[in-house]
């Protein structure tokens, strides 16, 4: 049996926590947010979370250099919040993106009567983004849980795509 040195174990607590407490915050996200009755409203849903949460992130950036040295970009004086913040933007895009186009699939796939678990996905997509970004900045192993919630929705995204074109 492999042994674990103690970052692979804040690493892989990190990922079980992801499956627990996320997918439970799922079910009762899914319980109270809407069911979206159009498909115009299943597209705001996987637009706008991700939006906000690229809002969010760029304001950090943006904010932590006009109060730093780092006010000026190509001076190569970016405090830790600014780098991290920019490496959770570069992530973010490349998660959002596969959110985004998995979201719009299904939207295009399914009767809208079929996809009331959009809503809740985007907000938990919106939540795993900030506990990466959150966990990052206070220690790069505790991005584990928010990069393992987020590969799982979007795992989840796909599989429910790969169903929807194999009916």
């Amino acid at each position: 049996m492999a042994r674990f040195n103690p970052s692979q174990k804040t690493v892989l607590l990190g990922i079980a926590s992801a499956v627990v407490l996320g997918w439970s915050l799922f079910f009762g996200l899914r319980a109270l947010l809407p069911v979206p009755a159009t498909a115009r409203e299943a597209v705001a849903w996987v637009a706008l979370v991700p939006a906000v949460v690229f809002f969010v992130l760029v304001i950090a950036v943006g904010n932590a250099r006009f109060t730093s040295e780092g006010i000026d970009p190509l001076q190569g004086r970016d405090p830790r919040v600014v780098v991290v913040t920019n490496r959770v933007l570069s992530n973010t895009t490349e998660q959002a993106f596969i959110f985004v186009l998995t979201g719009l699939s299904l939207i295009a796939l399914l009767p809208v009567e079929q996809l009331g678990a959009l809503p809740a996905l985007a907000v938990l997509f919106g939540v795993a983004r900030m506990a990466f970004w959150l966990g990052y900045l206070s220690q790069p192993l505790l991005r584990a849980p928010g990069m393992a919630l987020t590969i799982q929705i979007n795992l989840v995204m796909l599989l429910w795509c790969a169903l929807a074109v194999a009916r």
